[in-house]
């Protein structure tokens, strides 16, 4: 479950135990769960990332930060628009 392209993430979907467990793609720095850019391009990355949210996910491991253990879909639903409206802010 990768972006096209990107050799340098890790993520495993667990369908049975509808959790998502991620590299550095989402993080819990700051005491608040986030989407993470690192070098790979931000806007493709944002394009790709909603991809996540379709398969019905409960839990959202991730490796900086507390995981998500409900919600984790809207979580990261929620995650991607506030990446997206800072990303616009950022353009202007």
């Amino acid at each position: 479950m990768l972006p096209a392209g990107d050799t340098e993430q890790a993520l495993f979907l667990l369908r049975d135990h509808e959790t998502l467990v991620t590299g550095d793609v989402f993080s819990g720095t700051g005491g608040r769960f986030h989407v993470f850019f690192d070098e790979q391009s931000r806007q493709s990355l944002l394009d790709w990332l909603p991809l996540l949210a379709d398969p019905p996910v409960t839990r959202v491991l991730i490796a900086h930060g507390e995981p998500v253990l409900t919600d984790g879909a809207a979580r990261m639903r929620g995650a991607i628009a506030e990446a997206r409206a800072l990303d616009a802010d950022d353009a202007r």
